[in-house]
């Protein structure tokens, strides 16, 4: 049974929100963007063997509409993206996105409220989540994200909030992905020991269900986070806590619990940045279940003249299903990309990039690997 349609509500929380900014608007600024770029592909369809090569090219376009006042920041942002290739038009995609973000600030609290819609396919959405990109089924996608702050003290703060997804897979062929929705409760308490360093302890459930599959999960977690600036330049962010999981499927019943984690290191300045990230976590799976992640990302971005800079990012993500009701592939990937860009003017910028990566499912002993070489112009940047 499909789940209800979340759009009337949606449309109607955020004309509620943004109703005050558009009130006392005193001016919109419109910021349009876009990226335009040619691409060569050497296993579209990232299988193990009978690979398929293909050039292709890539547009995106969109628009950040962005109103500021005093107590009221908005911005919504329409975007549009195309990818075809040359031999292989089955994997074309179309996809359409729009996302609004508001924030209204008071003398003690503030109210945010995001929502995200994609109309999109598995050869957009798929490839660091569960590798399955060799069809082109189509995914409405729904997020709805509303938080509230509240400080208590100069030094004291807390805050709560609520994450809705609900996902729908069209024409998707057996292909395993699955519909599924996700509601999340979270509270957080925030102290500020000093100028350097924030503590915070933070309590949480979330509740995953495919309903049509019938797998379903409650997942309660608590960790406790420590932030600690040791200049304008260099921070550093660490996170510990545990989690226990029901899980209700075909296959019975199961409760299990584990550990979560995080660190992440930050350098950021005019001339060069980096951040270094390690963790695990519960995370949902569009194959309509859960799973624990454990995550190594990493980013350097070096501009050796006031117009040139290069880098490169990466990630390692280790999936791993949670118990034995489940049936998630234990999945292991990765993704390399140097890249160089030339900023042409403040807006305008030239790209090149290739990204190397790979993945293997460990229940199949099935590995593939995949290069993809892009060239790219693009023109501003998105708001959201």
């Amino acid at each position: 049974m499909k789940s209800m349609n979340p759009s009337p509500v949606v449309l109607a929380a955020a004309i509620a929100l943004v109703g005050p900014s558009l009130a006392h608007a005193a001016e919109w600024k419109n910021e349009p963007f876009f990226k335009s770029s040619v691409k060569y592909d050497d296993n579209v369809r990232f299988v193990s063997d009978q690979k398929e090569d293909s050039a292709g090219v890539v547009l995106d376009l969109g628009i950040s509409m962005i109103n500021e006042s005093e107590t009221v920041e908005t911005t919504i942002q329409p975007r549009l993206s195309f990818l075809g290739y040359a031999s292989q038009s089955d994997l074309d995609t179309t996809d359409a996105y729009l996302d609004l973000s508001t924030r209204m600030k008071g003398l003690r609290s503030n109210l945010g409220f995001i929502v995200r819609f994609a109309h999109d396919s598995a050869i957009s959405s798929e490839l660091q989540d569960t590798g399955r990109v060799t069809i082109n089924a189509r995914r409405n996608r729904v997020a709805i994200s509303p938080s509230w702050e509240y400080r208590l003290s100069p030094r004291n703060s807390i805050q709560l909030g609520y994450n809705y997804r609900n996902v729908q897979w069209s024409n998707n062929d057996n292909a395993g992905l699955e519909d599924n929705n996700i509601n999340e409760v979270s509270g957080q308490f925030k102290r500020s020991l000093n100028e350097h360093d924030d503590l915070t302890l933070r309590l949480y459930q979330s509740d995953f269900e495919s309903p049509d599959t019938g797998f379903q999960s409650t997942t309660v977690g608590a960790s406790t986070g420590f932030v600690r600036r040791f200049s304008k330049v260099n921070s550093v962010e660490l996170e510990a806590g545990g989690w226990n999981t029901d899980l209700s499927s075909g296959n019975g019943n199961e409760t299990k619990s584990g550990g979560s984690f995080g660190a992440t290191l930050v350098h950021q300045e005019e001339v060069y940045t980096y951040r270094l990230g390690l963790g695990q976590a519960v995370v949902p799976s569009s194959a309509g279940q859960v799973r624990q992640d454990r995550r190594l990302t990493g980013y350097l971005d070096y501009r050796t003249s006031p117009r040139l800079h290069w880098g490169v990012d990466a990630l390692f993500i280790q999936a791993g299903r949670i118990g034995n009701v489940t049936t998630e592939q234990d999945r292991d990937y990765f993704a390399v990309r140097p890249f160089m860009a030339w900023d042409w003017t403040r807006k305008l910028s030239l790209s090149a990039s290739v990204r190397f990566s790979g993945q293997t499912f460990k229940n199949t002993d099935t590995s593939s690997d995949r290069t993809e070489l892009l060239m790219s112009l693009a023109y501003g940047k998105q708001g959201i």
